[in-house]
């Protein structure tokens, strides 16, 4: 159940906690999906428009097929990096369970917390900067959707559709949302006259309006949230995603060679547990505690910025 390098052992339970452990609010995963890589490091390719290009399918009895060439554009590399995060369990914990290894799940389940926030937190930095995503609005003032005298939510939108087709060829399939803009939009009267007598418009029912009245697919929601305080200071919870929200084609069945707004890639199983025990160094053994730490190792990259239109400071 354990592989040993040295006096750290790779725990398969643990990694198997980690890697079943779904710690809810977070979206990184379903908005830049994974690809499985073979390599630390490599170039980026992706499919051109060629494939739109209608050209001579004929072929006359004899002759020859058309032969045409697909072009591949190479974007960025990707360079995979360690993302590592450790804790001390006390061995007065592990004897005060009564599962021991509920002590060391607890753990495990916290740390992959921590590095999911830090992967959602690099992500939404990205993708929310309107020097990476260059088709984009900077909403103000009167056309904030919280101004429901004067915004048009459908108009901003329907821009943003059609911004994504023109620019990328592809038809965007996703939307994705800051929970606080969400709020605002459930209430806002473009939306609500889509449902006529409804007492409330719930998330479910604003996931079917988008569907319905622009065509996509999905909706995800950021509402993940961080603490920005210093260590020792009062707690202070901030959102990762909020006051702006993106129109997006991402690919639901990631390749290589995939266009994609954004891909997460990996090398293997994503996350590992390992695991040092009491006196398998001068630390544990001062300590009296067991140490784990869990390991991922992607690269997040911006595939395609044309697959994407930002909508920033949707909201005041």
């Amino acid at each position: 159940m354990i592989s040993q390098k040295g006096n750290v052992y790779t725990s398969v339970p643990l990694t198997q906690i980690s890697l079943k452990y779904n710690p809810g609010n977070f979206i990184c995963e379903q908005v830049a999906p994974t690809v499985q890589v073979a390599k630390d490091s490599g170039k980026i390719y992706s499919y051109g428009m060629d494939s739109l290009r209608i050209v001579n399918t004929y072929r006359a009895v004899g002759g020859k097929p058309n032969i045409v060439e697909t072009t591949l554009s190479s974007a960025d590399h990707y360079f995979l990096e360690d993302h590592v995060i450790g804790e001390f369990v006390p061995d007065e914990i592990i004897d005060n369970q009564e599962a021991p290894i509920q002590a060391r799940i607890n753990v495990v389940e916290a740390l992959t917390d921590k590095l999911y926030l830090d992967k959602e937190k690099s992500l939404a930095d990205t993708l929310t900067n309107t020097s990476n995503i260059t088709q984009n609005i900077t909403l103000s003032g009167t056309s904030q959707f919280n101004d429901y005298s004067n915004s048009d939510p459908i108009a901003v939108i329907s821009t943003a559709v059609a911004t994504v087709r023109s620019g990328s060829g592809k038809m965007p399939n996703s939307m994705i949302v800051a929970w606080d803009v969400l709020q605002k939009l459930k209430y806002h009267p473009h939306i609500v006259d889509f449902f006529p007598g409804a007492p409330r418009i719930t998330d479910e029912m604003l996931e079917s309006a988008v569907a319905q009245i622009f065509g996509l697919k999905q909706m995800f929601v950021g509402q993940a949230q961080y603490n920005n305080s210093n260590d020792g200071g009062n707690n202070n919870l901030a959102d990762i995603w909020t006051k702006d929200m993106l129109i997006a084609y991402i690919e639901p069945t990631p390749t290589l060679m995939s266009r994609s707004l954004a891909f997460t890639y990996q090398k293997k199983a994503p996350r590992t547990v390992e695991e040092l025990g009491i006196g398998k160094s001068l630390e544990t053994l001062q300590r009296k505690s067991h140490y784990i730490q869990v390991s991922d190792k992607y690269d997040q990259v911006l595939v395609d910025e044309k697959c994407a239109y930002l909508i920033k400071f949707a909201i005041a």
